[in-house]
């Protein structure tokens, strides 16, 4: 067998590794709870960088309360897509929609208010703070940081404060990460910093969430209760956009897959049904 075609079945391999068991409580189980409409859509966005096109004319759509995934090879835009849908980076071209509205002009906090949140590849906690602290410094229209507050006097904001730390536990009691609330941030382990970068997004009370290879860097036994929790999340009802590497992680949690390359969205469907593409398969072989 040539080089070519090692890789080739090296790339079909990851694919189809998976049994069925892991698929029946993966990404195919949540098609039914999404209501089909789309919460999230591009329309021809493309972006450059010194000339170099790195997201080209991508429309797709997510649709509400399930799990849409984006692969593709190193240098696919991926990262770039993210960056675009969140208001990180403005596109040269094209528009977002999110919730029905057009927010291609509207910074990240912006769209944070309205429920749209990103994480990120490299964990951004607050080393020298403690785990909840983290959390609390994402709690949302806090009235302490406000001239009303201060005018409206102690009492006000303190009940808020109460009431952001009270959900922060309850949080951190859902990941099983209780005991490290006096912890600093900067000890925890590479997963438990992915946990927490999901748990500050949750405080912010998010409708959907953009995750950035939130596998990235994590063992794998912690990887698996990293995909337990999204899996969890998207039963509450949260959708998730997920950039990942680890493809047997995108076909247990991921509903639809978009497959990008050379910054074109090349193929989009199910897992099952990318697998057998040849012009996947090329997409990672050559880029």
């Amino acid at each position: 067998m040539g080089p070519r075609n090692a890789r080739q079945g090296s790339v079909i391999k990851a694919m189809t590794a998976l049994p069925n068991a892991d698929l029946a409580t993966g990404g195919n189980s949540a098609v039914s709870m999404a209501d089909g409409s789309a919460i999230l859509a591009t329309d021809g966005l493309t972006k450059s960088f010194g000339g170099q096109t790195a997201v080209d004319h991508v429309s797709l759509e997510v649709k509400a309360g399930g799990i849409t995934g984006v692969i593709g090879p190193n240098g696919a835009g991926k990262s770039t897509l993210l960056g675009l849908v969140a208001g990180a980076l403005q596109p040269d071209s094209g528009a977002v929609r999110f919730r029905g509205n057009d927010v291609t002009g509207l910074p990240t906090y912006r769209r944070a208010r309205a429920g749209l949140i990103r994480t990120f590849q490299i964990s951004g906690e607050f080393a020298k703070m403690t785990v909840i602290e983290n959390l609390l410094v994402a709690t949302p229209r806090q009235v302490g940081e406000t001239w009303r507050g201060y005018l409206l006097g102690r009492r006000v904001w303190q009940r808020q404060e109460a009431e952001a730390a009270e959900r922060a536990r309850a949080i951190l009691q859902r990941f099983s990460m209780a005991d490290k609330e006096r912890e600093l941030a900067g000890g925890l382990s590479g997963g438990q910093k992915r946990l927490l970068e999901i748990m500050r997004a949750l405080m912010t009370e998010p409708t959907m969430l953009l995750l950035d290879e939130p596998m990235a860097g994590v063992n794998p036994s912690l990887a698996r209760t990293v995909e337990d929790h999204l899996l969890e999340l998207r039963s509450d009802g949260i959708t998730m956009m997920l950039v990942e590497h680890e493809l047997g992680a995108v076909r247990r949690l991921c509903d639809r897959v978009v497959v990008m390359a050379r910054g074109r969205v090349l193929a989009d469907g199910t897992m099952d049904e990318l697998q057998g593409s040849h012009e996947v398969v090329d997409a990672y072989l050559v880029g």
